[in-house]
């Protein structure tokens, strides 16, 4: 949804993006249900035609975990192909598979850019949450190195070609991976990693601290 702050609009704004493709403003007219685009793409489409699609990875328990996999059209992935994952997976929230302009270089040059919709994230509702929370944290590292398993099984590039990137809470999960199977990435990136939450909670002044343990 785009801003709607008008309460008697006839018409609501929204974006459509995906991981391949730019953000699109349109509006839809409720009484005509007539849909308009607004104004051209705030970016250019890539000039690498891209393709995106869903896949579901065996965890060690049984369990699929979602994948979401964007590369170039043109790329056959194998055990030479660079591999971004991403995830977070706490909270509930979802990693949006959206577009995000800044994986488009690394897209352009053959990369596979990977999410992983690990537990403890919402992707499959309460119950999705609740698996990785609390005692059960643990499964969101352990769902983030059964996919990057499951992808160097399938010749979806190798652990030495290999990255992962997490912010904040996700860093959890890729702090994880690291101390369980520090061999299956090259480099990992944790944007401003929550990687001590013990620390951080007996330490009441913190801001997020009483949220924290419910988590």
């Amino acid at each position: 949804p785009s801003p709607n702050r008008a309460f008697d609009a006839r018409s609501v704004h929204f974006e459509h993006a995906s991981p391949v493709s730019p953000p699109v403003p349109y509006a839809f007219d409720m009484r005509t249900k007539t849909l308009t685009q607004r104004q051209p793409p705030s970016e250019p489409p890539p000039s690498t035609p891209l393709v995106c699609e869903r896949v579901h990875a065996a965890a060690r328990d049984g369990e699929q975990i979602p994948l979401t996999l964007v590369r170039g059209a043109g790329v056959v992935p194998s055990t030479d192909t660079p591999l971004l994952l991403l995830a977070y997976g706490a909270y509930g929230a979802c990693l949006r598979a959206e577009w995000r302009a800044e994986h488009l270089p690394l897209l352009e040059r053959g990369w596979v850019i990977g999410l992983a919709h690990v537990r403890g994230g919402g992707e499959l509702g309460p119950r999705w949450h609740q698996a990785a929370s609390r005692l059960e944290k643990h499964r969101s590292a352990y769902d983030l190195s059964d996919v990057l398993s499951w992808l160097h099984g399938r010749a979806v590039s190798s652990p030495g070609r290999s990255t992962a990137a997490a912010d904040s809470a996700g860093a959890l999960a890729v702090g994880g991976l690291l101390n369980e199977a520090p061999e299956a990435l090259a480099a990992a990136v944790l944007r401003a990693g929550f990687v001590d939450p013990l620390g951080a909670m007996l330490d009441e002044t913190l801001p997020l601290a009483i949220e924290e343990r419910e988590e």
